[in-house]
This record gives structure tokens, sequence and C-alpha cells, in this order.
């Protein structure tokens, strides 16, 4: 059953790939712990980073986990190694608040960005902060409700490496 669930996702994923660039991959497995976006979602609420693959990460003063995961995020954003930009977004807590946590926490590589969109969860049918998703061309293709850790760094690394060389 296991095989049949990551050979759907890789499917699905795949699909979208190529409804959004005209490209397919083989074999480019997402990292485990993420799910296929049912479709590609544009995100055009928040102004993103023009690069081609963002991991896109939604998160809130109150959130515990969310707060753990910041200093992971702004240790990916440092190194120069990741083929994608990390854009990580306070919702609803504003910027101050969020460059206070930010310094608390010594996060420097990270922008303290904040929006008070309310719906952009439910845009996004996000049921839960913190929220990650890999975006290709500002396209959600796929997404994760939970904390993130090194393991899933390094898999959305191999996920995109594997993507351009399958190009």
């Amino acid at each position: 059953m296991k095989f049949l669930e990551l050979n759907h996702k890789m499917r699905v994923v795949s699909f979208l790939l190529f409804l959004i660039s005209g490209w397919s991959i083989a074999a480019c497995y997402l990292p485990d712990t993420f799910k296929a976006a049912d479709k590609a979602v544009l995100i055009s609420d928040v102004s993103l980073p023009k690069s081609e693959w963002t991991v896109f990460n939604l998160w809130a003063a109150w959130c515990a986990p969310c707060r753990a995961e910041l200093p992971i995020l702004d240790k990916v954003a440092q190194s120069e190694k990741h083929p994608f930009t990390i854009f990580a977004l306070n919702l609803n807590d504003g910027e101050a608040v969020a460059k206070e946590i930010f310094g608390d926490l010594k996060i420097e590589h990270l922008a303290p960005m904040s929006t008070a969109e309310t719906d952009l969860l439910s845009k996004l049918d996000v049921i839960g902060l913190p929220y990650t998703a890999i975006l290709y061309q500002q396209k959600i293709i796929a997404e994760k409700n939970g904390i993130l850790n090194a393991n899933d760094i390094s898999a959305i690394d191999a996920f995109i490496n594997c993507y351009k060389g399958n190009q």
C-alpha cells in the first residue's frame, strides 16, 4: 500500500509540474511528510520572492511549533547550497511582533514579514500551523502541516534537484 501511495504522490506532482511548466519528471519523490497539492494554487495574495522554487511557511506568534522551526528555516536561508528560497510569513501578529520574535530567536536571514489576510488559511485550505508549501513558479505543488525538520529540508533539496536534473 505504501508503494501505491508513493506512486500516486509522484504521479500527482509530476502531473502538476507538467501542467505548470510543460516538463515531465521521472522518479522525483516528494518528501515523505508532504502531500501533493490537489491543484496548483497560485499564491497571489502576498508578495513572494521572484524565485523559481520557494519554500513558503506560515507561522504565528502563539504557535510554539512555529517558533521552534523558525531557527531551522533561518539556518536554511543562511546557506546558499539550497535550490530554493525560504519565505516565512507571520499571520495576523504584525511586522513589529514578528521582528521582536525574530530578535528573541536570533533570526537573521529571514525578513519579519506579516499579513493580516485571515482568509489566506481558508484560501489555501490550511488546517493548522505551522504550514509549509513547496512552490514552483509561485504555485503550490506540495504542502505540509506541522513542524519541519532537517530530514524534510534534505528531502526538499533532493526533490528539487531531481526535478531540475530532469528538465
